[in-house]
């Protein structure tokens, strides 16, 4: 998942009134914390959240905590160049603000404009994605690069699971009249299941006489990156996949050839109180009394899942061998029939401007507990815009989710499945 620098301009500039030296403002609809130096009219590079900072760059524009030998350096970032969601004396702060001047004064001008995302200076990267190192990972290996092969059987039309990158990328998609849906976005681990044709390897007679591999059609599952061997499950990321087993099952009796459906599976994946498909989150750690008053002092992101139980929510589905992108009625419509889950609707619109579009998901944000199970926070939003020919969708993520996804990342013992699979497909 791509992961960039944004040029753009603060807005709603204001001095806090807590301190003699820091302003609040707001960067692509974000609020951030600067110094009394900024203002609205200068291009500034917003660094969002969940990215890294390299060093070498970090350490010129003074952003690390410490220096490589252990003397103070004066910023905020820890060793591994972590850009978090933090509040400081109150107030939120979802990325890095930096002067484009500053940039340039000590790397010379780079020919950035207003709106430009970047992730390369004098051609060498300074900001990626962050993704946990890993401290213990005995997943599965890769069956394809391209996620459509598994025990040697390929199945050219099984299409894998779509990032779904962060609103503030691409506010330039949206245009007046779109069709807009937001949905609850879920925690937990994606999935996909369809029915298509298996091509299965040539054996050896079948090349003496030159004769066609053999193809079936089939029900498939995968993750994903990788394809589901179902005739020999093997331990993967969880230890016990069995979990997944099941929730394809669930889906498996209504496929169709040619149809493949996504969705996000939330709770357990095994009979045990510790056994989390996504891990808590540390609450103590947000230095906010209200916010452990009100949600605990864990997050536990189980969606009113019981000790054992997990659930499948659907998103997307497509048929005619990925040519035709179902709508949200559709797919709501399919899931009613098939007393299967879909996605919770938050609602569906005609876009009308970006402001607007922030104002409805700040609105759906205000309050924060989640809507399934309601015992955590909401991860954030799904925002489709669904009168399109592909599937076009982004996310935003709440602040608090934020905070305490960036804590998560910092202590777990392991990164989680989609982190895994960005490592394994680096």
């Amino acid at each position: 998942m791509a992961y960039f620098g944004i040029v753009t301009q603060l807005t709603n500039l204001h001095k806090d009134p807590n301190s003699n030296s820091l302003y609040l403002a707001e960067c692509c609809g974000d609020g951030v914390i600067v110094t009394d130096t900024f203002d609205e009219e200068m291009l500034v590079v917003y660094l969002p959240t969940d990215g890294k900072v390299h060093r070498w760059f970090g350490d010129k524009m003074t952003l690390f905590r410490k220096n490589l030998d252990g003397t103070v350096q004066g910023g905020y970032l820890e060793d591994n160049g972590h850009v978090k969601a933090i509040r400081l004396r109150g107030n939120r702060s979802s990325g890095i603000v930096l002067k484009l001047s500053s940039i340039y004064k000590v790397f010379g001008n780079q020919g950035w404009q207003l709106y430009d995302k970047v992730d390369s200076i004098n051609g060498k990267v300074f900001v990626e994605k962050y993704i946990p190192p890993m401290r213990e990972y005995h997943g599965q290996g890769k069956t394809s690069t391209r996620g459509k092969k598994v025990a040697k059987v390929v199945f050219p039309d099984f299409e894998m699971h779509k990032d779904t990158e962060q609103l503030i990328y691409h506010y330039d998609r949206f245009h007046e009249g779109d069709k807009i849906q937001l949905t609850l976005k879920m925690h937990g681990t994606s999935q996909r299941s369809g029915m298509f044709e298996g091509v299965y390897p040539l054996s050896w007679w079948r090349k003496l006489l030159h004769i066609k591999p053999k193809r079936k059609m089939q029900t498939v599952c995968g993750t994903r990156r990788t394809v589901m061997n179902l005739d020999n499950l093997k331990p993967g990321f969880y230890g016990n996949e069995e979990f997944r087993l099941r929730m394809h099952n669930k889906i498996a009796p209504f496929l169709e050839p040619g149809m493949e459906v996504f969705y996000e599976i939330v709770g357990y994946y095994a009979n045990d109180e510790r056994a989390f498909i996504m891990p808590p989150g540390d609450n103590r750690k947000l230095n906010d009394k209200a916010f452990v008053k009100e949600f605990g002092q864990t997050t536990f992101f189980t969606y009113g899942c019981d000790i054992g139980e997990c659930e499948a929510y659907i998103y997307r589905i497509t048929s005619e061998y990925g040519a035709k992108e179902w709508s949200p009625h559709e797919i709501h419509k399919w899931c009613e029939l098939n007393n299967l889950k879909y996605v919770p609707e938050v609602e569906c619109f005609e876009f009308i401007s970006v402001d607007d579009l922030n104002n409805r998901i700040d609105a759906y944000f205000a309050d924060l507990h989640d809507p399934v199970g309601k015992d955590h926070i909401k991860e954030g939003v799904v925002i489709r815009i669904y009168d399109k020919p592909v599937w076009t969708a982004f996310k935003q993520k709440t602040f608090a989710f934020r905070c305490i996804e960036s804590l998560i990342k910092d202590t777990a013992e392991k990164p989680d499945m989609e982190e895994a699979q960005e490592v394994e497909t680096a």
